[in-house]
Order: structure tokens, then C-alpha cells, then sequence
């Protein structure tokens, strides 16, 4: 509420766009896109996640947000589900000059329309690495190696913000896994395949 009321006090709006979306709003949100990525700990991760490119930002409606003067400074786009009860999203992202927030914000009135929609749940995606720090098994190598990631790697993607970011919504956590085999070597060429993939 605390949140909703201070954009709403300062003139931000939210609106729903469906597709087909047009090429001058596509290069503005492409222009949010860039900014975003530009910061430390972001990039486009392909294999887990969409990226951005305009065939892609067709796939579903978007929400945008607008300040006070109208001008577009987050957006987030609804895409394509399995499960007619289930929403999915993708590339919520905003620019530096908006408040502070702004995508706790676009996520609140983007679940509004979902549930408006008839939607029951919404997929808040992955959160990689977390929950290693619960396990009660004795470390491995391995769970050592990914617990020093976890913790140290946020300058090459940002683990402990996404968790805490979607933490705040307290969702259902549903365990995903990456099997491999072939002990230390394995593990090894299986984060240098995952790694190879999320960049083509």
C-alpha cells in the first residue's frame, strides 16, 4: 500500500498494451532495455529466460509504466503459458529516472490485471543457486563452489537480489535441478555448457 500510494501521489500510471505493438514504442522500451542491462550483475541469460528483440516483445501484452509527464520508464511483458491458470512474465525492467521501486510497483498492478484476467497464479521464474544454505547434507566440493557463488557473484549476476526481490511475495519455492554426472569434471563441463548456452 505504502508503495502504491507514494507513485500514485506522484502521477505514475500503469496501461496495458496488446500486441501488435508499434516500432516507436518498441525503441523506447528498447532504449529501457539497453539501460538496464547496463548495470553490473545483468545480462541477457537466453537459455533460462527471454531476451529482448522485437519479434519477442510481440509474443504478449505489455504493461507499461509512466510518470507524471507520460513519458514510459518500466515495462513488463506477459508471455505465453501452458497452464490457462498460470501467468508468466518476462524483462521487468525500468530506467534510472524512475522512483525508487518502480518495479515492486509495475509487479503489483501487473498482478491486479492478471487477476482481473481470471489468472490464479503468476510464475515469478527461477532463482538460481538459492536455497543452498538450507541443505542438511554434508558440502561436497561442489555445494562449496556454488555457495561461494552465491554469495560473491552478484557483480556477475545478481543472485541474493533476485531472491530477496521475489521473497517479498513470499511465494510457493518449487525445487529445480541440473543433473550431470562424472564427479568435479562433470560438474565443470556442465556449468561451461550452461554457460555457453545462456550466451548464444
Amino acid at each position: 500500500r505504502q508503495i502504491n500510494n507514494r507513485f500514485t501521489k506522484q502521477g505514475y500510471t500503469t496501461e496495458i498494451v496488446l500486441p501488435p505493438h508499434d516500432t516507436a514504442l518498441l525503441a523506447r522500451l528498447q532504449e529501457i532495455s539497453h539501460a538496464w542491462l547496463s548495470r553490473p550483475g545483468r545480462d541477457e541469460r537466453r537459455f533460462m529466460l527471454g531476451h529482448y528483440s522485437a519479434s519477442y516483445m510481440q509474443q504478449g501484452p505489455l504493461m507499461l509504466l509512466r510518470d507524471g509527464e507520460g513519458t514510459i520508464q518500466a515495462f513488463i511483458i506477459q508471455i505465453p503459458s501452458f497452464d490457462e491458470h498460470e501467468a508468466n512474465f518476462d524483462l521487468l525492467r525500468h530506467t534510472d529516472a524512475a522512483l525508487g521501486n518502480a518495479n515492486d510497483f509495475l509487479l503489483l498492478q501487473f498482478i491486479g490485471y492478471l487477476s482481473e484476467q481470471g489468472f490464479e497464479r503468476l510464475n515469478l521464474g527461477l532463482c538460481p543457486l538459492a536455497g543452498l544454505e538450507k541443505r542438511d547434507e554434508q558440502d561436497s566440493v561442489v555445494d562449496g563452489a556454488l555457495r561461494f557463488v552465491y554469495a560473491n557473484g552478484d557483480r556477475f549476476y545478481s543472485f541474493s537480489g533476485l531472491q530477496r526481490f521475489k521473497a517479498k511475495y513470499e511465494p510457493n519455492w518449487q525445487s529445480r535441478y541440473v543433473a550431470y554426472r562424472g564427479g568435479l569434471r562433470g560438474f565443470t563441463r556442465t556449468v561451461n555448457a550452461l554457460n555457453r548456452a545462456m550466451k548464444l
